[in-house]
């Protein structure tokens, strides 16, 4: 019976490293998606700085443009985090079962143990309504309006 338990507890071992492995993979890919959103809003706005300082060769339909591309830009970088949203959710919900089961298998295990460890308590956070992927949602999508709202305005202004 020993040699079961030893040989489910070494496949519940490998998926709990796989997913771990798939969790920081998607945690990474978060972060370089706030990387390059930072980066193409910060290159918006210099090309805004460069479209005003040379207003008198810059056709006045142009004026607004990287309104437009911060606005894009945000979209895309909130279509992408939602999808690493949905993923680490995914791999926090199937690390917290591993852990379960493996936890239960474990011969150290006390009571303390049904508690979980750390995709457990990961969870428990997931009911908070401030977390970072709402913080992170509601970033992306109010820059995007904003910015679409000014590019409307002001190219309309424009056309007038």
């Amino acid at each position: 019976m020993d040699n079961v338990k030893d040989g489910k507890l070494k496949v519940i071992e490998r998926l709990y490293i796989e997913n771990a492995d798939s969790y920081r993979y998607f945690l990474d890919w978060r972060h370089k998606v706030i990387l390059r959103y930072v980066l193409s809003f910060v290159t918006a706005v210099l090309l805004a700085k460069v479209i005003l300082d040379n207003k008198e060769i810059v056709p006045e339909i142009f004026l607004f443009t990287p309104a437009l591309l911060i606005s894009i830009s945000s979209l895309v970088a909130y279509g992408m985090d939602r999808r690493n949203g949905i993923m680490t959710h995914k791999a926090t919900e199937i690390g917290m079962d591993l852990e379960k089961e493996l936890l239960s298998l474990a011969d150290f295990c006390e009571e303390r143990c049904e508690k979980g460890a750390f995709y457990t308590k990961q969870m428990e956070r997931i009911n908070i309504k401030m977390t970072y992927t709402n913080i992170l949602k509601y970033l992306y999508i109010s820059t995007a309006t904003i910015f679409f709202l000014v590019f409307l305005v002001g190219t309309f202004t424009i056309l007038e």
